[in-house]
């Protein structure tokens, strides 16, 4: 009961629908998948704002770094493997 107010509350209809077209959602399975689409969203968006191309050559360095750490820290959740940078 308490998982389907959960579902019924969510304001992000992607993560919404994830969780309604889970067959076996129990309120724990619920809070996780719920945190990972949002993690794996915002940084998605940070790997999207960290690859754009930069307005001036100054920035080249800070972005290109900037990427990297994003991919790292993307690839390092894949493994499993918590990177802090």
């Amino acid at each position: 009961m308490l998982r389907d107010r959960l579902v019924c509350v969510v304001n992000h209809k992607g993560i919404q629908r994830k969780l309604l077209a889970e067959s076996s959602l129990t309120y724990d399975s619920a809070i996780k998948l719920a945190l990972a689409v949002e993690a794996s969203e915002r940084e998605s968006k940070q790997l999207a704002e960290a690859t754009e191309p930069p307005d001036q050559e100054s920035k080249t360095s800070t972005t290109q770094a900037q990427a990297q750490a994003a991919v790292t820290k993307a690839q390092s959740r894949v493994i499993g493997v918590e990177v802090h940078i």
